[in-house]
């Protein structure tokens, strides 16, 4: 499989989705922010039924942070297993525009591999980092301030995929967007430090 190509595939929707979305950007507010999710919210991959007992790749919370040169995003998960295939697709949205860190883990690859996206494609970010912490059940991302072209305050989102089964959209409790698709809530807008 292409990483290139999945990460374009899984963001061009949700991406596109989130340009309807999102309106004007909220004055900053700090230079962090932390987003908690409800445990047991995880939905089939249809987005109609609610599957509680399922805790492998259950969001609880996520926190970023934003300096003049990175921006890092920490998502704990209520169980983060080497055996399931998950992917985690880390939004950023900075007046407007749409970025994306996806960072898929298995067991054949449990330390994961990453790509960056825009609403405009792949992105060349030779200093995206990743790190997956299965002890503490977390997943880590640092992007450099400059893979990102606009600049300005950060809202920050999270959704991870338990493939091909089970979603759970960072906050936003199950409920789709525009054309059925799941967009987590965004937090409020972060300026730099």
């Amino acid at each position: 499989m292409d990483l290139r190509r999945t990460t374009t595939a899984v963001l061009v929707a949700p991406l596109a989705t989130a340009a309807l979305l999102l309106g004007a950007l909220a004055p900053a507010q700090a230079g962090s922010d932390r987003v908690t999710d409800v445990a047991g919210d995880v939905v089939d991959s249809d987005g109609d039924q609610v599957v509680p007992d399922v805790a492998a790749g259950d969001l609880l919370a996520f926190r970023a942070r934003h300096t003049d040169s990175r921006v890092v995003v920490v998502a704990r998960f209520r169980d983060l297993s080497r055996k399931a295939r998950t992917g985690v697709q880390f939004f950023m949205v900075v007046r407007g525009e749409f970025y994306a860190v996806a960072v898929h883990i298995s067991a054949r690859r449990p330390g994961g591999r990453v790509g960056v996206g825009s609403d405009d494609g792949d992105i060349d970010c030779p200093g995206a980092r990743h790190r997956v912490d299965y002890r503490a059940g977390t997943i880590r991302v640092g992007v450099p301030r400059s893979c990102l072209a606009t600049r300005g305050p950060v809202r920050f989102g999270v959704v991870a995929t338990t493939y091909h089964r089970f979603v759970d959209d960072g906050g936003s409790r199950g409920v789709d967007g525009p054309d059925g698709v799941i967009w987590p809530s965004l937090s409020a807008p972060v300026p730099a430090d």
